[in-house]
């Protein structure tokens, strides 16, 4: 399951509890961009996993193409709270395939969700 919240007006939340799969992901990411298309100044989405979460099986490829390719461009910051995970590198290669590198946005990786909230707050207030 992964539940979707917006933290403040600037920053929606995605958590990952464990035994998500990939029609979870597509589903809580069609509900995240509704959300998202509520409002037009730019925000954050920060994603967090549960303890021992895992990628799906399967090539997971096809499903983070589509979600970068269907990201609204006010959406200037995407975070994943990885803490220390040897995955990172994969996920920034995916990410530099995916989203432009000219149109303002910035796929991260950081190591608690504190650190993300911080980010989120430099945003916001750049924006007020």
């Amino acid at each position: 399951m992964i539940t979707v919240v917006w933290e403040n007006p600037y920053t929606l939340h995605l958590h990952y509890s464990r035994g998500w799969d990939w029609a979870d992901v597509h589903d809580s990411f069609d509900r995240a961009r509704a959300m998202m298309q509520t409002v037009t100044h730019p925000i954050a989405v920060i994603h967090t996993f549960e303890l021992n979460s895992r990628i799906p099986a399967g090539n997971p490829i096809p499903h983070f193409k589509r979600l970068f390719m269907l990201t609204p461009s006010h959406v200037k910051l995407n975070l994943l709270v990885t803490g220390q995970n040897r995955l990172n590198g994969f996920y920034s290669t995916l990410s530099g395939l995916f989203v432009p590198k000219t149109d303002g946005r910035s796929f991260r990786f950081v190591a608690s969700y504190a650190e993300a909230l911080a980010l989120c707050q430099s945003l916001q207030q750049d924006q007020v």
